[in-house]
């Protein structure tokens, strides 16, 4: 399953997008709720998991930018 970061959401902060991650799985963790509305927070968290991760990857590679030596020109 392919899930699609829109652009909006890449501008929202990565420790925003955790909370609102954590507070999905503690909703569905409860199981309360209609199964429609369990469905639509399940696809909501999958796209906060690929976009936390893409934040992720970026800060790992900038981190791997800044430690690597400098090389003369």
């Amino acid at each position: 399953m392919t899930v699609n970061v829109s652009s909006e959401s890449k501008n929202v902060p990565f420790e925003d997008s955790l909370s609102e991650l954590q507070n999905i799985v503690e909703s569905l963790e409860c199981g309360e709720g209609k199964l429609e509305d369990m469905i639509v927070n399940y696809e909501k968290g999958m796209k906060l998991i690929t976009q936390c991760r893409s934040l992720l990857e970026s800060a790992e590679c900038s981190i791997k930018q800044l430690q690597s030596p400098k090389q003369d020109a």
